[in-house]
């Protein structure tokens, strides 16, 4: 890592020091964007902010992300709850241990590259001929859009080539 990668990631989030990152809005900043960003810059950007604040950030914002899927669509609604959980377990047992803050860390961009990796979900549209491929988050993006406007013709969301990622087991809280 550079310098410059820690300056980028830090005017990407629009703060002028790692103590700054406290908020939602950063935390989705950070998972959403799907430019690549360096590994050893979101552990020094979350190496010291404490486990409860992102454990939080991360119950919040995945409450938050649930809102976008499908009511029928429980297999994908559980393995992002599921996911959620994991993420947030590990955030809160991160403040003691640096090997759990560094699991916690590696565990949440492996979560933004699967959420952000284009061809997860298909979109299907019975006015039209062809299928969308997009991303998770595309996806449930559009979802929400079609709530606030429904559009002529409902769209089918197939997440089935989403549900592949595995939870990793030390990293569960109950």
């Amino acid at each position: 890592m550079t310098e410059n990668d820690f300056e980028a990631l830090l005017r990407a989030l629009d703060l002028e020091s790692a103590d700054q990152f406290d908020d939602f809005e950063q935390l989705a900043a950070l998972i959403e964007d799907d430019h690549p960003v360096d590994e050893a810059a979101v552990h020094r950007l979350l190496g010291n902010t404490i486990g409860s604040l992102l454990a939080d950030l991360i119950e919040n914002y995945f409450e938050d992300l649930l809102t976008g899927v499908p009511d029928d669509d429980v297999d994908f609604y559980t393995l992002l709850t599921l996911i959620g959980r994991s993420l947030s377990g590990l955030a809160a047992r991160s403040a003691a241990d640096s090997d759990d803050r560094h699991r916690f860390i590696d565990e949440l961009l492996r979560f933004r590259d699967w959420v952000t990796a284009p061809g997860n979900v298909q979109i299907k549209n019975p006015a039209l001929p062809d299928s969308q491929i997009v991303s998770i988050l595309e996806a449930l993006a559009l979802y929400r859009l079609d709530q606030l406007d429904p559009p002529a013709e409902d769209r089918c969301f197939d997440y089935s080539a989403a549900l592949d990622y595995e939870v990793e087991e030390f990293s569960l809280s109950f």
